[in-house]
């Protein structure tokens, strides 16, 4: 069983992760890149996905020709406390001649700093190519192929894959951007315990509305028996006149009156696309 979901950036622009929360398990998001980089959307969505629930962990982009040390520090000095994973995203473009030492330094920094095992992002073809060394399996792998496939391609020697980026062209709600769409490998409760920040969504409490009145627009307006022009004429209200409101009903937009004269009684708010009252408060 797998449970889906997705990784964003600065790219995805300002999510909206209230209206995301109901349908997507996960997210990671960048945080960091190289030695100073901050991504600037990356404390929103901590503190948004926080906030709802969502489970979700940040990655550092490693630059491969900067220090590992350096870049390690700033990546725990930026993202912790609040965290259970961490992720470094490997996808080198300079051949340094020291790609593997490098890397065990960034990672093992991270390890010594935090106490958390970073886990991988990286792909076969980047790995392979770049590295030239056989993938750490202590590390969690998040694995990126687009292909219609199975299972994913892993870099020489590793084993297995905790998430695999499956596809570059997804949406989901809440997101005006095309985002990457994610496998976690195993079911939804694994994908919470994994995460480790997973809580359920509640909503914060609402206000109370004990009376809602309308204000009329229009010159006169008809007050009838019931929801729709049909019914019998019972009186009229004038301009700026107020109305408590006691329920709303009808083929276009009826209200039906809580007290005063008419109360019981029905007029229109919009009928046709022509509006007669405004809300008061």
């Amino acid at each position: 069983m797998r449970t889906f979901g997705a990784d964003v950036s600065h790219w995805s622009g300002d999510v909206n992760w209230i209206e995301a929360v109901d349908y997507l398990p996960f997210v990671y998001y960048k945080a960091t890149d190289g030695r100073y980089g901050v991504d600037h959307e990356f404390f929103g969505n901590k503190a948004e996905c926080d906030a709802v629930g969502i489970p979700n962990a940040p990655y550092h982009w490693w630059q491969e020709a900067q220090d590992a040390t350096s870049q390690a520090d700033h990546f725990v000095d930026t993202v912790m406390p609040g965290y259970k994973q961490l992720i470094v995203d490997v996808e080198p473009k300079v051949q340094t001649g020291r790609m593997m030492s490098d890397l065990n330094k960034l990672l093992e920094r991270i390890f010594s700093r935090t106490g958390i095992i970073p886990s991988i992002y990286t792909s076969a073809n980047y790995w392979d190519s770049w590295m030239r060394a056989a993938y750490p399996n202590d590390h969690p792998l998040l694995v990126a192929q687009y292909a219609y496939r199975a299972e994913p391609v892993l870099p020489n020697g590793a084993v297995a894959w905790k998430v695999w980026q499956f596809t570059d062209m997804f949406w989901f709600p809440g997101s005006d951007a095309i985002d990457d769409g994610n496998w976690f490998n195993g079911p939804l409760d694994d994908c919470r315990n994994w995460f480790g920040n997973y809580h359920p969504y509640e909503l914060p409490p609402q206000p109370v509305i004990t009376e809602f009145s309308m204000q009329c627009i229009v010159d006169k307006l008809h007050v009838r028996s019931g929801s729709g022009v049909s019914y019998p004429i019972v009186g009229e209200v004038l301009k700026d006149e107020v109305l408590t409101l006691q329920n709303i009903g009808g083929n276009a937009a009826w209200m039906k009156i809580k007290s005063g004269k008419y109360a019981g009684k029905w007029c229109a708010v919009e009928t046709s696309g022509t509006r007669y009252m405004n809300p008061k408060n």
